[in-house]
Formats: C-alpha cells, sequence, structure tokens
C-alpha cells in the first residue's frame, strides 16, 4: 500500500509481519536515502504507526536512523567545524574530543545516547585529576555538536543540554608579584626583547596580538597600538583525501591550510597566519603611556624592522621562538618559570592597584561582557587615556622599588 513521495507507506512482509515505512530526508553525513521503519501485528497496527512516525517528523523535522556511532558523527562534525571557527579554536575543539570523549563514549550509538553517557566524561576528569573548567567547556563543545545532531534529526534530544554541567572552581587568577616584575625589568634591562614584554604588560596584549602587530599599527606620535590582526600558527591537514598514507598531514604531499574566509586569513610564513580576531571587544586601539613610547621608540631605532614591529629576516617572531626568550630572561632574572599569559593578569592588577574603573580595564582587556554593547573605535585611545596614565605610574613604581 504506497501512498505519495514523503507519506509513507506500509507492507506486509513474508513473514506475515506488517512494516510501517516513512520516507526521510537523505543522510545529512553520507548523503544516502533513508527511511524509518516500525513494526506491528496487524494492518490496523502498522497505520496507526505510520501516524505516529509523521507526527513525529513533524514535531521535530526529521527522525534518527542507523546505527552512526558517537566518534564517527564527533569527527565528521569537526570536519564541518574547520570551516567555521578559528584555527586554534578548532584544534581545542578537536583536542578535548579526542582525549576526553570518544574514549568514553565513542563507540556509543549516536542515537542511543543517554543523559548517563554524556556525564561519564565528568567522571572522566575527576578519576584523573583534571580541572573541571576543562571538564565544563568539553560540555559546551558537545553541547554544540549534539544539538547539530538534534537539528539534522540524528538524535531526539540532546542529553548534553540536559545533563549537569561541572562545577569549575573560580579561583584567582594569578599576577606575577610586584616585586618579580621589578626584578625582571631590572636583570633584563640591557636586552633590546625587553621591550617586547613592556609592550605586552603596558597594553595586556595577548602573545599573538604582539607578534602579529605590524609596524603601520604602532602609532607612537600619537601613543596607541591597534591590535586589529593576531598571530597564529595553523597547523596542516590532508589534501589528498586521506589516501597518501600517511599519518600525519604534514607529511602529506598535497597537504594544506584551512582558514575559514571570515577571518581574513594571510599566510605570512610556513604555518604562520595573520588572522582577524573572532570579536569586535579584541580589535582594540590601545594608548601608550609615555614609558612605554620611550621604550618602544628606543627598540625601533636599534632593531630597525621593516614589516613586524617584533621580526627576523622580515618574518615575525615564533611562537617557540618568543617563548624560549621568555624563559631566558626568567632565568637571567632567577626568577620562577611563570606562564607568558601571567603578564596579562599582572596588567590588570596593576591598573586596579591604580584606581582605573572596572569598564576602563575591561575595555583595555579586550573582554567582552552583557554590560557592554559599544563596539570600539578610535576614541576609546582617547577614553583610556587615563589607563595609560595609570600604568606610567606603575612603570615609575616598579622601577624605583
Amino acid at each position: 500500500m504506497a501512498g505519495m513521495k514523503g507519506d509513507g507507506s506500509i507492507y506486509r512482509r513474508a513473514d506475515g509481519k506488517w512494516v510501517a515505512q516513512l520516507e526521510l530526508p537523505n543522510d545529512p553525513i553520507t548523503g544516502k536515502r533513508r527511511r524509518k521503519r516500525r513494526l506491528a501485528e496487524t494492518k490496523t497496527g502498522a497505520q496507526r504507526k505510520l501516524g505516529q512516525l509523521r507526527r513525529e517528523k513533524d514535531v521535530t523535522g526529521d527522525l534518527p536512523t542507523g546505527a552512526i556511532t558517537v566518534e564517527k558523527y564527533l569527527k565528521t562534525w569537526l570536519e564541518r567545524k574547520r570551516l567555521r571557527v578559528k584555527p586554534s579554536t578548532w584544534n581545542g575543539y578537536r583536542s578535548k574530543i579526542e582525549q576526553h570523549v570518544i574514549p568514553v563514549i565513542g563507540k556509543r550509538r549516536l542515537d542511543k545516547l543517554t543523559v548517563s553517557d554524556v556525564e561519564l566524561i565528568e567522571d572522566r576528569f575527576v578519576s584523573r585529576g583534571l580541572a573541571m573548567s576543562s571538564a565544563k567547556q568539553t560540555l559546551i563543545i558537545l553541547n554544540g555538536a549534539f544539538a547539530d545532531a538534534e537539528r539534522k534529526g540524528l538524535l531526539n534530544r540532546n542529553p548534553a543540554a540536559i545533563a549537569e554541567r561541572p562545577v569549575a572552581v573560580k579561583g584567582r587568577r594569578k599576577a606575577i608579584p610586584v616585586e618579580h616584575l621589578t626584578q625582571f625589568l631590572e636583570a633584563n634591562q640591557d636586552d633590546l626583547y625587553l621591550a617586547r614584554f613592556i609592550l605586552a604588560l603596558a597594553t595586556s596584549a595577548r602573545q599573538g596580538e604582539v607578534l602579529g602587530l605590524e609596524l603601520d599599527r604602532l602609532h607612537l606620535d600619537q601613543q596607541w597600538a591597534s591590535f586589529t590582526r593576531s598571530l597564529q600558527r595553523v597547523t596542516y591537514v590532508h589534501g589528498c583525501g586521506g589516501v597518501c598514507g600517511r599519518k600525519k598531514a604534514g607529511w602529506c604531499p598535497h597537504r594544506k591550510h584551512v582558514v575559514p574566509a571570515q577571518y581574513d586569513g594571510e599566510q605570512v610564513y610556513g604555518g604562520l597566519w595573520l588572522l582577524t580576531p573572532k570579536s569586535e571587544t579584541s580589535k582594540r586601539p590601545l594608548p601608550l603611556g609615555d614609558f612605554a613610547t620611550a621604550v618602544m621608540r628606543r627598540y625601533l631605532e636599534e632593531a630597525a624592522p621593516r614589516r613586524f614591529v617584533f621580526e627576523v629576516g622580515g618574518n615575525p617572531i615564533d611562537f617557540t621562538d618568543d617563548g624560549d626568550r621568555w624563559k631566558a630572561m626568567l632565568k637571567r632574572a632567577e626568577l620562577p618559570d611563570y606562564e607568558m599569559y601571567r603578564l596579562r593578569h599582572s596588567t590588570a592588577t596593576l591598573l586596579k592597584s591604580e584606581n582605573v574603573s572596572d569598564s576602563d580595564r575591561q575595555l583595555m582587556m579586550g573582554h567582552s561582557s552583557i554590560d557592554m554593547t559599544e563596539h570600539y573605535t578610535h576614541d576609546d585611545a582617547a577614553r583610556l587615556s587615563g589607563a595609560a596614565n595609570a600604568m606610567d605610574i606603575a612603570f615609575k613604581k616598579l622601577l624605583s622599588a
């Protein structure tokens, strides 16, 4: 008994059982034809089940079928996501999925996944003594991935949206102690590269923002810097479709980089790319105080860079080389092996100690907030002149301590 295409049908099998069958959209992963079937003992029962299938499809737009595993789905989802997010963000997704999700629930059928299955991932973090903040981030990633699966009819409901979220302990982000900042500045005052870390401390700029800063975005006469692009390392992906046999994508004869068009990427050298930030709050002009301006003038006169403020042979300093220089300068100052990101926390602490307002500190740090609706413009540099003056005072205190 056949109806119109898409309406579904019922028929009797050779063993006497009745089948209710409903046509569905093609498989979103393979493109193959899909049908949903349910068995019944009688023709009337099959008609009733066909009606149920139609009503369920009307509500969700699709119905789950097949035996796609969580691992297979997530790997396909990652490949699609690669074209939509920044490479560093994608690498974070991939790392958490491969390390913490696939080993736990990768073999489960996607359409049979339960809330309890998802909550097993938190148990893995707990048993290994890993940070709950990372567990929470992993569940957020899964929520997005499974929401896509639900939308495509591969899941009846998103278990990650229902699962209890891990509670991350909010610890105070530690700044480098003031006396250690003084020690660092004094011990490395003859090193020209100290200017790179003074600029970071004066502006709260991230590593990629400082290394990607171009000369035409550093305006010393007006005393501000514009961090509108950031340096990132983009890893290779296979360009052969997976047939070259090489385990690592970097060994593939057709290897390539994938950078979503919305990030306006420019390949600078090898795997180093310049990308625009994902949010308007990261595209910020920042003021420079007199001290930072004087340091940068001296640096530019002696280093004479051609395009990037911090470069070697016309190419930006590599992340690894930058990190090695940071560690060497810490060692010279006989300081602990501080993570470089703690410079940003130090900037926030110094600004707070000089009574800079929360909103101006937030603006300078490039953090988004529901309380901030204005996009950044060059006028913000003038607005934050007080913050630059505060940093001048902070530097004087550091150097006179």
